[in-house]
């Protein structure tokens, strides 16, 4: 995806739903568990954006990505760091694959709410139920292939923490990047490697193909 801190174009599903339903050119941006080069990836296809990144330290991000985001925070969600930001900043929130990894996801979700706009939206991904009967693969495809994965939250149970919330669900349901599942023969030497040398998959390019996750996109009114 990248090579010399250059991004190469890419999309995903959270910035077709940034598209549908956030109206503003210049929007706030908080992404809660800013890695995989996110704060890169965001400013590339919003550049007008004000970007704003939480990490849990610096291990998950590198020079470009700092240079790209207006700011990175770097605290535990699990401590009381998150109610220091400023309320009604945010525009769109993004949480992704960040709740399974967390003792109190729906305490982070009640303070995100209050640092969101009114009319702001939420983006929330995390593994879905399939998840936990996928084949165990290198990089996660099952559920506990991931020995950080200490907190499993059901789709109902999630959409329950919303209402409790007072947040509108607008969509919800398993994610699928069709783009992402038409490049899955792409991976099959990549894949003829894994089993013939690791005796098992890789996760590379299986996630859309196979519903590992799920997502939800949220109004606070």
């Amino acid at each position: 995806m990248f090579k010399n801190g250059i991004l190469k174009p890419y999309s995903i599903i959270k910035f077709n739903k940034y598209s549908k339903y956030v109206n503003t050119s210049n929007p706030n941006i908080l992404d809660v568990g800013c890695g995989n080069h996110s704060p890169r990836i965001i400013k590339h296809h919003i550049p007008n954006c004000i970007y704003h990144g939480i990490e849990k330290d610096k291990m998950n991000v590198d020079k470009y990505d700092e240079m790209a985001a207006d700011n990175l925070f770097y605290f535990d969600l699990e401590g009381d760091e998150l109610k220091n930001l400023e309320d009604s900043m945010y525009d769109f929130v993004i949480i992704s694959h960040v709740i399974e990894h967390l003792n109190n996801g729906f305490d982070v979700i009640k303070v995100v709410k209050d640092k969101m706009k009114t009319k702001g939206i939420l983006y929330v991904e995390l593994p879905s139920e399939k998840s936990l009967f996928l084949p165990s693969a290198i990089g996660t495809l099952n559920y506990f292939d991931d020995d950080t994965h200490i907190n499993f939250v059901s789709f109902n149970l999630i959409i329950q923490w919303f209402t409790e919330l007072n947040l509108i669900v607008l969509e919800s349901g398993i994610k699928r990047d069709i783009r992402k599942i038409f490049t899955v023969p792409l991976h099959i030497p990549n894949q003829i490697y894994s089993i013939v040398k690791n005796r098992k998959l890789s996760a590379n390019g299986l996630w859309d193909l196979l519903g590992f996750a799920n997502y939800f996109v949220v109004i606070k009114l």
